[in-house]
This record gives C-alpha cells, sequence and structure tokens, in this order.
C-alpha cells in the first residue's frame, strides 16, 4: 500500500537537501552557456532519476539482506548526511564566479578564430584579441590557485549571481549571419568588462590593499572597452558597406 506521508516526507527531505547545491548549481550553470533549457531540464532529470532508482533498489535489497541492521544503519547515514549537509560550506560566489569567467574566456578563444576565419576577416587586430582574452582566462586560473576573496566579504554582495548569469557565449554563433554574431561577442565581452569593474571597485574599499591586483584589473578593463570598440566598429563598417 502506497504511503502518503513516505512520498511527502522523501519530497520534502530530497527537495531541501537539493536545494542549491552543487547540482543546481551547475544546472544553472549549463543553461546559461547553452541556452538550452529544455535540454538541460531533461538532462538532468534524467540523471537525478536513474541515481534515485540506484539508491532505492540498493536500499531495497539491504532491507532484504540485513534486516537486522538496515533501520540502524540508515539512521546512521541519516545522521551523518544531515551533519554533513549542515557545516558543509558552499562553493564561494566569487569562486564560481572565476571559474564561469575562465571556462567562458576559453570558448571565446576557442570560437572567434572560426567566427572570422568564415567571414574572411581574420587580422592581426583579431589575433590580438585573442592574446589578451587568453591572458585574461591565465588571470582568473591565478586568483582561483590562490583562493583569492573566497573568505572575503565580495561574497555577500547579490551582485555576483547577476553578473555571473551573463557571462555566457553559446557556440551557435559561428553558424550566425558576422552581424549577428558580432551582437553576441560585444554582450559577452560587456559582461566580462562589468564582472572586471565590479572587483576593481570593490578593492577600492578601504579594508583592501590589493594595490597590484587593481592595476592589473585596471588594465583588463581598458583591453575590454578596446574590445568592444573594435567589435562595435567592425559591425558598424559591415552594415554601411
Amino acid at each position: 500500500m502506497i504511503s502518503i506521508t513516505v512520498i511527502f516526507t522523501t519530497f520534502i527531505l530530497i527537495f531541501l537537501a537539493e536545494l542549491g547545491d552543487k547540482t543546481q548549481l551547475t544546472a544553472f550553470s549549463l543553461t546559461a552557456s547553452t541556452k538550452n533549457p529544455l535540454i538541460i531540464f531533461i538532462s538532468s532529470s534524467l540523471a537525478l532519476v536513474t541515481s534515485a532508482i540506484l539508491s532505492a533498489l540498493l536500499g531495497g535489497v539491504s532491507s532484504k539482506l540485513l534486516p537486522q541492521i538496515t533501520s540502524i544503519v540508515s539512521a546512521v547515514l541519516f545522521l551523518v548526511f544531515g551533519f554533513y549537509l549542515l557545516f558543509s560550506k558552499e562553493m564561494p560566489l566569487i569562486k564560481e564566479c572565476f571559474l564561469k569567467t575562465v571556462a567562458s574566456e576559453i570558448d571565446l578563444l576557442m570560437l572567434l578564430p572560426k567566427v572570422f576565419k568564415k567571414n574572411g576577416i581574420y587580422n592581426y587586430e583579431i589575433i590580438n584579441i585573442i592574446r589578451q582574452d587568453r591572458s585574461h582566462a591565465d588571470i582568473f586560473k591565478f586568483l582561483i590557485k590562490e583562493k583569492k576573496f573566497f573568505n572575503d566579504d565580495i561574497n555577500e554582495s547579490a551582485k555576483i549571481g547577476d553578473l555571473t548569469c551573463n557571462l555566457s557565449l553559446s557556440k551557435k554563433i559561428i553558424k550566425l549571419p558576422l552581424g549577428k554574431a558580432l551582437d553576441e561577442i560585444i554582450k559577452f565581452e560587456q559582461s566580462s568588462l562589468d564582472i572586471y569593474k565590479f572587483i576593481h571597485d570593490h578593492l577600492d574599499m578601504e579594508h583592501h590593499n590589493e594595490k597590484e591586483l587593481q592595476g592589473l584589473l585596471k588594465e583588463l578593463i581598458k583591453e575590454e572597452n578596446e574590445h568592444i570598440r573594435f567589435f562595435k566598429d567592425l559591425k558598424k563598417g559591415k552594415e554601411n558597406g
């Protein structure tokens, strides 16, 4: 006989355990980068259902083979995982932002040559932009390695989530007409610029002493502004041509 209480209790416990965890953040990040929420929903749902089936099967088998100790083991595991969820630290928001920045910059490095070679305009300026974006990715890799700002009050800002969400570049731009591809590239560069400005402005606060990093971010901001101006001029030239 199906117990409504068991169904309700299981749903609430699993829902609360999954809420805001790495699975949800991964699905969120994949949806933002692929811009295909239906596929991500179906894929992540199948993954969770498969995981739940395996857990239920193992629990059922263990209850038949070891009926005396199953309830004790289940209680102990529940307490262990409960304490783990209660006291484990979530990934710092700034770390997630840094990881997404690196991944997105790498995507850009792969996509830019394909977009511009396809349109026959792969020149020195574009090669220089790619070189600079590669150095941007390297800087953020260094920040992750050094765990910069992982325990900083920058993680208390709700703005980080919005900035990270906007940082995505679809692989579909390769198939777009040049004008629309440039729109997507400009949008991406603007999102990168917003992140650099946000971190730079945060370092202006009195309790920080990161002059060298501030100078580095200032250079990144200058380069991103130049990238945006170049792509806008390129788009304008193509429209007038």
